[in-house]
């Protein structure tokens, strides 16, 4: 998951994942060097700058709330056996 340290959206991403106990690798963007340009590369193969930017199994599923289908609108138990099945 791409973020930003404060964004409102992104506290809420890592909220969920830690209140259902699913783990997952928080790339902080301002805190990484060359983090401006993962953002760039982001915006040239998903057409988007905005985080979070979610990725399960390395299948880009969008952000928060937005994209396809966005991190709020998959349950806890989809999400666990998304992961399970990279096993």
């Amino acid at each position: 998951m791409l973020t930003f340290k404060t964004c409102p959206f992104c506290v809420k991403a890592r909220n969920y994942l830690e209140t259902n106990s699913i783990p997952y690798n928080d790339v902080i963007l301002e805190e990484l060097q060359g983090g401006q340009a993962l953002r760039l590369e982001l915006a040239s193969r998903y057409d988007r700058t905005s985080v979070p930017a979610v990725f399960i199994n390395s299948e880009f599923i969008g952000g928060w709330s937005d994209g396809s289908p966005g991190l709020s609108n998959l349950p806890a138990a989809a999400i666990r056996e998304m992961l399970s099945s990279s096993e």
